[in-house]
């Protein structure tokens, strides 16, 4: 029979001492505990295939494709580390909330020339002209001549973003670069990138030479001019580079809600650094329950280094118009294998009752084809606000 308790790792689990019971007695106190444990998991399952189907059996719920590590890779391949995940909403939200900081840091953004052989992924979020309204653009890589990679081809609808702060940014979705290969081609030549754009009146096309990059809360932006005025406000870019140092977001449901697939009760960064130290950050807590959290061979439990840090138990923390960048706690990890994804939590569902003893739900990282309760994403990527389910196209590959 398996057990469920764990007070090897949580202060507060499975408290209670069984003394003057008989061991019948406790085998049932343990097979009562067990059976919430499984009616709990059961009605989540069930209510979260009604909300998005069933799972396929290959689906996977690690979307930062952190096992890959050579530069020199397929087109395939970067389209999945690039599009794994989208957070259409969330994302536009936040890069507009940061309009005004990113129009404040252009003028001192740092200055770089272009690389030719770059691999990123590149996230449009702004074009800016006037004249260009409802204009299409495309990224261009050139080489030998006559032959072309087109890695983009976005509209200004309403051209208003930059101006307008009411309004949202015209794109977003997610696509891959990589011409590291073309470099290794010895019959390649003369590769350049260039902005096209093409429209009613008007069509064009600029070399990229330089550009300008600009740090703000956590997320990287390319700056583009292509009207020769040197502001680098034209064409603006998300970046995330395939990360260095290694690192992964981890979104966790506690079970409190069965219908509730927010995905923001837990929320933690682990880090690998270059020097292969790791440590992990607490960035949300939108339950209102007691957990201890289990990375690699380092645990942190919210009744006590929660409480500690001045949080208390039963609120929520950083999931309404929250902080990507917000620190709750920042503790040593050891033994974090980002390949195997070693994190589960321990939730305390109950608190003593009559099946005398704390209830302790163990959430482990999900196989291929379970129901998810634990899923690993790109810390650029938000996590939902309160009570608003996790979009299925998180986790749908769009079209290319």
């Amino acid at each position: 029979m398996k057990k469920y308790f764990i007070s090897s790792v949580m202060a507060l689990a499975i408290s209670a001492v069984f003394t003057g019971c008989s061991k019948s007695t406790e085998e049932v106190f343990e097979q009562n505990k067990a059976q919430i444990v499984e009616d709990t998991k059961t009605e989540y399952i069930t209510n979260f295939i009604a909300k998005y189907g069933q799972v396929p059996s290959d689906q996977n719920w690690d979307f930062t494709q952190s096992g890959i590590s050579t530069r020199a890779l397929s087109e395939v391949d970067m389209a999945s580390i690039c599009s794994g995940v989208k957070d259409p909403k969330h994302f536009e939200r936040n890069v507009t909330k940061e309009k005004t900081q990113l129009k404040a840091a252009i003028p001192n953004g740092t200055l770089k020339t272009w690389n030719p052989f770059i691999s990123v992924c590149m996230y449009p979020v702004y074009c800016h002209d006037e004249s260009k309204k409802n204009d299409y653009f495309k990224v261009v890589v050139k080489y030998n001549e006559s032959e072309s990679i087109q890695l983009f081809n976005i509209q200004i609808k309403n051209n208003s973003w930059w101006n307008n702060s009411s309004a949202t940014a015209p794109a977003n979705e997610g696509k891959a670069i990589n011409t590291f290969p073309l470099e290794l081609d010895p019959d390649v030549q003369n590769v350049s990138w260039s902005i096209e754009y093409t429209g009613k009146n008007s069509s064009g096309s600029v070399t990229i030479e330089d550009y300008k990059e600009v740090q703000l809360n956590g997320r990287t932006y390319w700056c583009f001019d292509y009207d020769g005025n040197k502001d680098y406000v034209d064409l603006i870019y998300v970046v995330a580079p395939n990360p260095a140092p290694l690192a992964k977001r981890y979104l966790i449901e506690d079970l409190g809600s069965k219908d509730d697939f927010d995905f923001n009760d837990i929320v933690v960064d682990v880090i690998q650094n270059d020097n292969g130290t790791q440590e992990a950050i607490i960035r949300a807590m939108g339950g209102t329950l007691d957990f201890t959290i289990q990375i690699g061979d380092a645990t942190w439990t919210k009744s006590v280094q929660g409480v500690a840090k001045g949080f208390e138990v039963n609120k929520m923390y950083n999931t309404e118009n929250f902080d990507p960048t917000y620190v709750i706690d920042r503790f040593t990890v050891t033994n974090w294998n980002p390949s195997t994804n070693n994190i589960k939590a321990f939730v305390k569902i109950q608190e003593n009752t009559n099946v005398s003893g704390d209830v302790i739900v163990e959430i482990p990282f999900p196989r291929e084809g379970e129901v998810p309760m634990i899923i690993a994403i790109k810390p650029i990527w938000d996590w939902q606000f309160e009570r608003e389910s996790l979009p299925e196209d998180w986790w749908s590959f769009p079209e290319e």
